[in-house]
């Protein structure tokens, strides 16, 4: 009788994370690594990443994508762009490497794992992930951060071929690219009218916005403090996956906003924050009048993002917390 292999979705953490475990070794050798190279987990959540090692001790960061969000032509252009900035900048990005057919992104299957995945290989970049430690001074070198990452993406010459994701009022509201809000396990009938009424104001707003060269192109989309990395007095940055097209506000929201919205501290930080941003790109003051809409299309988003992973176990334990932040960002939003 044949033993029969358990759906990967019904796995625990920990058994999801053996299963990729055992992915991995299969790809290391397309990367010139060894199969049994040591493999230590960094995280397991939107994708899974591990952290190895080369026979000299120099260590990189391992991805494998999940299934049916980034292609293989969205993976390839982001590492295009890391590849430039490395290059082009002075900015600390993680640089990819290409595998032993020359290409960056390599896709191999494993019977314990559904689907075919895209991996890469990054240079592991050194330093301590900022998340809630931040020194005096971070606002302000955050802000010049992102500004450069805005600033080249104004000049580079995009290779042919690139593309990544638009992050516009489709992909962020009426449509969301992670997922369905309404399809949250637990989401109460107030709850879907509170998303309901926030999401067809923030539409209307981002409308009145607009698109222009100011203040949209290529952003990294995901700039909170878990993907900055102080080393000494710098900051990097890490984990470009929904890097796209975009607008800047979105960037700023993410990275300077939301952390203080709605707190005493907001103020002195967008300050700091504005003055660091300057120092590369203007800035127009008058376009923090929309930050609010964009804190509530990433609220939006990220119910969405939730409940369209809730096959990982690590993530959708998190839901009823997602839920809780929502209402407490969008109740004030309606006036409620």
């Amino acid at each position: 009788m044949q033993p029969t292999t358990r759906p990967f979705e019904t796995l625990t953490y920990r058994g999801q994370v053996m299963r990729m475990r055992a992915l991995a070794r299969r790809v290391l050798p397309r990367f010139r690594l060894r199969r049994d190279a040591p493999l230590k987990l960094c995280g397991h959540g939107e994708n899974t990443v591990f952290r190895t090692w080369d026979g000299s001790g120099r260590s990189f960061a391992l991805r494998i994508h999940r299934l049916d969000y980034q292609s293989p032509a969205t993976i390839r252009s982001e590492m295009q762009w890391l590849a430039a900035l490395a290059q082009d900048t002075e900015l600390t990005v993680p640089v990819p490497r290409r595998g032993r057919d020359g290409e960056h992104v390599q896709r191999v299957d494993d019977a314990g794992v559904p689907g075919t995945r895209s991996c890469v290989l990054l240079e592991w970049m050194d330093g301590a992930i900022v998340g809630r430690r931040r020194a005096p001074g971070y606002w302000k070198r955050l802000g010049e951060l992102t500004a450069s990452l805005h600033a080249h993406g104004r000049s580079w010459r995009r290779p042919a071929g690139f593309t990544r994701r638009r992050w516009d009022e489709t992909e962020l509201l009426s449509a969301p690219a992670f997922g369905d809000p309404f399809e949250t396990p637990g989401l109460r009938r107030p709850d879907r009218e509170l998303l309901t009424s926030a999401r067809d104001r923030a539409l209307e707003q981002l409308a009145e916005f607009g698109k222009g060269r100011r203040r949209w192109g290529l952003v990294h989309a995901d700039l909170h403090a878990g993907n900055v990395v102080r080393q000494g007095d710098a900051l990097g940055t890490i984990d470009f996956d929904d890097c796209g097209f975009g607008w800047y506000l979105y960037d700023i929201v993410v990275a300077a906003v939301m952390p203080v919205w709605r707190t005493p501290a907001y103020e002195k930080v967008m300050g700091a924050f504005l003055e660091g941003y300057r120092r590369v790109l203007p800035f127009d003051d008058g376009d923090l009048d929309c930050a609010e809409a964009f804190v509530v299309a990433r609220n939006f988003s990220m119910v969405g993002w939730l409940a369209s992973r809730r096959d990982n176990p690590g993530l959708a334990k998190q839901i009823p917390w997602m839920i809780r932040r929502a209402r407490t960002t969008l109740r004030p939003y309606l006036g409620r």
